[in-house]
Parts: structure tokens; C-alpha cells; sequence
């Protein structure tokens, strides 16, 4: 039976903890993962390829682990505050709502991302007071599908759009996606 070696490559994120990329001939097939032997198992599963691999540390060039695909595919960490000491727990995978729930990990820290800032303007979105560029007309999709927090001032997700001082209100057309 044939081992694949894959690199593990640790970052370190300030505030988050390491975070490790798998490397397999030359191509990161795993990113920024926080359980990266199990990571790696799923997606060399999904590729088709069966029997064993070896995890190596990219600064070393050390063998840490020697784990079955297949086997490996089905388990993951399992971390849980004040439970004592992680453990290993079948993998279940998020189910479709519950991913749509969770707002995207981001390593921008505390940087804007282009996401939480107002179109053409390069300004958070809260400061840039909810205009866009001239001309454009506003959607409904935006800040609330970003899981951003709706400002007030923001009148677009109730179908209005904002408006200027001593203007009247104008209904929002909304596209069909």
C-alpha cells in the first residue's frame, strides 16, 4: 500500500491561533484549516485516492502523522470550552442553512474588508451614510446578505430608498436574481 506525503504549513494569526495549509505536490489543496489532518482526509477522499498518508512538517521535513483516508474522512477535532482536552468526534458537515447563517472568517483584522464598505467610496459603510455612485440605483441585496448589521438610516431592505434632504420617498425596484 502506497503512503501520500502532504506538508503541513503553519501560520500563526495573531488573536485566532496557527492555522495550517496542506501542501500536496506543489498545490495547497487545504487553507488556513484549524484541523488540518481531517481537512486533508476529506479532500484527498473526494479526489479518489484511497489507502494511507503521511503528514510532514514544512520546516522540518519531520513525519508527525500517519492516517487512513477513508477512515480519517470520517472523523474531525472536537473542541468544546471547559470540557477538557479536545478529542476526536465523527464529522458532521454544516448542513446548508447553517452555513448560509455563518458570516464568512475573515483575516482582515480590523481592516475594512471591500465587503463592509460603501460602493465607490472606500469608507466603512455605516460612516459613508448608505449612497452609492451617482446614478446607480440601490438593491436590497448588500449589507443584510453580508451579515452585516442594518443601519436605520438605511431604508433600502424596507423598499425605500434613502432619501436626500427634502425629498419625497421612492419605492425600490427589486431585481429577480
Amino acid at each position: 500500500m502506497t503512503t501520500i506525503d502532504v506538508q503541513l504549513r503553519p501560520t500563526w494569526i495573531r488573536r485566532v491561533g496557527y492555522r495550517y495549509d496542506v501542501i500536496l505536490d506543489d498545490e495547497v489543496i487545504v487553507r488556513q484549516s484549524r484541523d488540518p489532518e481531517y481537512d486533508t482526509a476529506r479532500v484527498l477522499h473526494a479526489r479518489g485516492l484511497r489507502g494511507r498518508f503521511r503528514t510532514i512538517d514544512f520546516r522540518t521535513g519531520e513525519p508527525r502523522m500517519i492516517l487512513d483516508i477513508a477512515k480519517a474522512a470520517k472523523l474531525c477535532t472536537v473542541e468544546r470550552a471547559n470540557k477538557g482536552p479536545p478529542t476526536v468526534g465523527p464529522y458532521r458537515p454544516l448542513s446548508d442553512d447553517a452555513r448560509a447563517r455563518l458570516r464568512p472568517h475573515s483575516l482582515h483584522q480590523g481592516r475594512v474588508l471591500s465587503a463592509e464598505t460603501a460602493h465607490c467610496t472606500g469608507q466603512p459603510a455605516a460612516a459613508a451614510g448608505g449612497g452609492g455612485c451617482a446614478g446607480e440605483r440601490p438593491t436590497n441585496e448588500g449589507s443584510a446578505s453580508r451579515g452585516l448589521r442594518e443601519d436605520p438610516r438605511h431604508r433600502v431592505s424596507q423598499g425605500v430608498r434613502p432619501k436626500p434632504a427634502g425629498h419625497a420617498r421612492v419605492p425600490v425596484e427589486h431585481e429577480e436574481a
